[in-house]
C-alpha cells in the first residue's frame, strides 16, 4: 500500500510547484503535470481502482465551495443508470488534532480542471486531454509511476508501487485511524457482506499517522452525505 505520507507530500509540493511548472512548461505539459498528480490523490481518497479513475466522466466529477464530488458507477455495472454520488466535505473540523487536506486537494483538482480547458474543448473523460484517446488503466499506472519517481518515494526493498497501491493503500490507511468497516466499504464500494476489502487490500501493519487522519479524518467526523 501507498503511505499516506506519500499522498500528502505530492499534493502538498504540487501545490507549493504549481507556478513554477506553470512559467516553464507548455499548457499541454502543465495540464499533463498536474492531472499526474490529481489522478494520484484523488484515487487514494476515494479508494479508487485505476479503471474506475480513467473511466470517469468529465460530467461525473465536481468542485463546489463546500465539496468535492464523484459520481460512480459499481465493478461490473457500469452500464446501470443508478450510481452513487459520494462527496467530500472540504471544510470539516480538525481530526486529533490534524487539519483536513481536503482543501488542498479541491486546489490540485481546479488548477487541473483548468488548465485541461485552457487546451480548448472538455473530452468526455476526466482524465483525458484534448485530441488525446480515452485514458487506459496502463497508462495510469505510467502516471503512478511517474509522480512517484519524480518524488522519490520507493517501495521497501522486495515490493513495488503500482496502480493498486492507491486502493489498498487508502484503505489501509483509513484501518489504521479506526474507520469503521461499514465507512470503508462504502467508501470504495466493496460489499458490506464479504471480507475482500480485509482479506485483500488492508495491511494490518499500517500505522495511523498524521497524513492519513488529514486525508481520511473526514470519514471519523462523519461530515459526508451521498445526497446528488
Amino acid at each position: 500500500p501507498l503511505p499516506a505520507s506519500a499522498v500528502l507530500h505530492v499534493l502538498l509540493y504540487s501545490l507549493a510547484h504549481e507556478p513554477s511548472q506553470k512559467a516553464h512548461t507548455s499548457p499541454r505539459q502543465y495540464a499533463a503535470w498536474l492531472r499526474e498528480r490529481y489522478a494520484l490523490c484523488l484515487a487514494f481518497v476515494f479508494f479508487a481502482r485505476q479503471d474506475s479513475c480513467t473511466a470517469l466522466r468529465s460530467e461525473d466529477h465536481g468542485i463546489t465551495a463546500t465539496h468535492l464530488w464523484l459520481r460512480v458507477a459499481e465493478k461490473m455495472r457500469k452500464a446501470c443508470v443508478f450510481r452513487r454520488v459520494i462527496r467530500l466535505p472540504l471544510f470539516s473540523s480538525p481530526v486529533c488534532g490534524h487539519a483536513s487536506a481536503l482543501p488542498h486537494l479541491a486546489q490540485l483538482g481546479t488548477l487541473y480542471v483548468n488548465a485541461r480547458r485552457s487546451l480548448g474543448s472538455t473530452p468526455s473523460r476526466l482524465f483525458q486531454l484534448p485530441d488525446e484517446p480515452i485514458p487506459t488503466t496502463t497508462l495510469m499506472s505510467s502516471w503512478v509511476a511517474r509522480v512517484l519517481k519524480a518524488h522519490r518515494i520507493v517501495a521497501p526493498a522486495g515490493f513495488a508501487y503500482q496502480g493498486h497501491s492507491l486502493r489498498s493503500g487508502g484503505a489501509s490507511a483509513a484501518e489504521a485511524i479506526g474507520v469503521s468497516s461499514f465507512r470503508a466499504n462504502w467508501l470504495g464500494g466493496w460489499s458490506q457482506t464479504s471480507k475482500t476489502r480485509e482479506l485483500h487490500y488492508v495491511d494490518p501493519s499500517i500505522a495511523p499517522s498524521p497524513a492519513a487522519y488529514s486525508l481520511l479524518g473526514w470519514l471519523l467526523s462523519a461530515s459526508f452525505d451521498t445526497n446528488p
